[in-house]
């Protein structure tokens, strides 16, 4: 939707992200409503696990823009990358921290509806046990149930990034914050097994397995995985929303996992600032024909 400028903030001293829209969308009204209530959905969860925001307005040009928290860290996709697809034992700090930020925006009625690996930032931050902090990002295609005083989503338009779809909202459907759940759980799922529950060279053959199979048993690939938390993702992913839990569920049963997960990544810790060079240009041309977004 827009091109992303770090900046600096005059009267907040400090640096800041400037998410602008692209000025051939700025004649759209309702693509320009859409960019500003990511903004007001933001402010209106107030998490510390979603990047905040501190204005918006227009350019002289017409452009819409976001000023946003900047925030230094290496997105989840990135981190994957450089552990060999795997993160081991961090994969419980990071998931009880997006679901604890998600349970926050469904409280207030809102559905993030593109959870996934790019959309999640980890951050160093010394406050928290793990030195590391997890931040959601872009609530661009979100849906702000309570301020139409709906429960669900409309339905007949498809938006998402289709790896990480539930099968309600690859067919158009009216979705709920359950569709949140089952993001998450595909990241889970691709976070502990180093792949994502489902694969496929096309569209088309990518949405059946999203409609109509189950997911490799994670105990079978590893077995070192906590029993618990591998029955909590299959759950995450059942086919039927109202079979899934809710997003205080999932936290409540990710912050109950006692059993340390002892299954070691491939490579440890954050990447230097040269080897974060090199994710980042792999990053820009990196291809994947079915991780594409519907917006």
């Amino acid at each position: 939707m827009g091109v992303v400028y770090e900046g600096f903030h005059d009267d907040l001293r400090q640096r800041v992200a400037i998410k602008v829209l692209y000025l051939d969308r700025a004649g759209d009204s309702d693509g320009v409503a859409r960019f500003f209530d990511q903004a007001r959905a933001v402010n209106i969860i107030r998490h510390p696990g979603i990047v905040a925001i501190h204005g918006l307005g227009q350019l002289p040009n017409g452009a819409p823009y976001i000023i946003m928290e900047y925030s230094s860290g290496q997105p989840l996709s990135g981190r994957l990358l450089w552990c060999g697809g795997r993160l081991g034992p961090v994969v419980l700090t990071f998931a009880r921290q997006i679901a604890s930020a998600m349970v926050a925006a469904h409280s207030k009625g809102i559905i993030h509806r593109d959870l996934k690996p790019d959309n999640v930032i980890v951050i160093n931050d010394s406050e928290m046990p793990s030195g590391e902090r997890i931040k959601v990002l872009d609530f661009g295609i979100a849906w702000y149930a309570a301020e139409l005083r709906m429960s669900v989503a409309p339905a007949g338009t498809i938006a998402g990034t289709p790896a990480y779809m539930p099968p309600e909202q690859w067919c158009g459907e009216p979705v709920t914050d359950k569709c949140d759940v089952y993001a998450l759980g595909v990241i889970l799922y691709e976070l502990l097994a180093g792949h994502l529950p489902f694969q496929a060279l096309d569209l088309c053959d990518l949405m059946r397995l999203h409609l109509e199979t189950d997911p490799a048993p994670l105990r079978e690939i590893d077995e070192f995985i906590p029993n618990q938390l591998a029955k909590l993702v299959h759950a995450m992913l059942s086919k039927q929303a109202v079979e899934r839990p809710s997003m205080t569920e999932v936290a409540n049963t990710l912050n109950a996992v006692k059993r340390p997960y002892s299954t070691k990544p491939l490579l440890g810790g954050p990447p230097s600032p040269a080897q974060q060079g090199i994710l980042d240009r792999c990053a820009k041309t990196k291809k994947r024909s079915v991780d594409r977004d519907f917006h």
